[in-house]
C-alpha cells in the first residue's frame, strides 16, 4: 500500500495533463489552448509568440516555445484561414502543365510565392473553359489570397467573378486585345 501512495504522490498535474493529451490527441492534434495551458499563458500570448505580432517577455516566450517544441505543435492553417477570412494560398491555373513553356515560369512564381510566406496551388486546365471556370470557383470558395491565370482559354466572366468577390487576380496579356 505504501508503494502505491508514493507512486500517486509523484504524479504531478502536468504529467496527468501530458498523459491525457497524449491519449486524446495522440500528440498530433494539439491545439493552441493546449500549448497555452502547458506554458501557463493565454492563447493570445501563444498566438503573439507564433506570429510575432506583439512583444512577449523573454521568459514567457521561452516557456511558450518549449511547450511548442515539447508537443511538436504546428499552427492549424485551416483555423488561421477561418479566422482571417482568407488563406495563405495562391492559386495558379495553367493551360497545359506538359507545355515546355510553363515549368521555368512556374518555378519562378513558386519561389516568389514561397518567399512571400504563401503556398502555391497549381491547377492544370487542359485548355478547357468549363474546367477553368470550375477551378476559379473552387479557389474562390477556398478563400485563396490570389489567383494567377496562365491560360489560353481566357474568359471575361473569370475576371468579372473575381472582381465581384474582391479576389486578387493576375493574368497575362490576352490575345486579340
Amino acid at each position: 500500500m505504501e508503494s502505491r501512495l508514493s507512486l500517486i504522490r509523484t504524479i504531478s498535474i502536468s504529467s496527468i495533463f501530458d498523459f491525457y493529451t497524449g491519449l486524446v490527441y495522440g500528440r498530433k492534434d494539439m491545439r493552441i489552448k493546449d500549448i497555452a495551458h502547458e506554458a501557463g499563458v493565454s492563447t493570445a500570448t501563444v498566438s503573439h509568440v507564433i506570429n510575432k505580432t506583439k512583444y512577449v517577455a523573454d521568459h514567457t516566450r521561452e516557456r511558450v516555445q518549449q511547450a511548442i517544441k515539447k508537443f511538436n505543435y504546428h499552427p492549424n492553417a485551416h483555423a488561421q484561414s477561418l479566422a482571417l477570412g482568407k488563406s495563405k494560398i495562391i492559386g495558379l491555373l495553367v493551360s497545359d502543365i506538359a507545355n515546355p513553356f510553363f515549368p521555368e515560369i512556374i518555378k519562378s512564381i513558386e519561389a516568389a510565392v514561397i518567399a512571400g510566406g504563401y503556398n502555391l496551388f497549381l491547377l492544370n486546365t487542359n485548355y478547357e473553359t468549363e474546367r477553368t471556370l470550375e477551378y476559379v470557383h473552387r479557389l474562390i470558395q477556398m478563400k485563396v489570397a490570389g489567383i494567377i491565370l496562365m491560360i489560353a482559354e481566357f474568359d471575361d466572366a473569370l475576371v468579372a467573378e473575381a472582381k465581384r468577390r474582391k479576389q486578387v487576380c493576375i493574368s497575362g496579356p490576352r490575345r486579340g486585345r
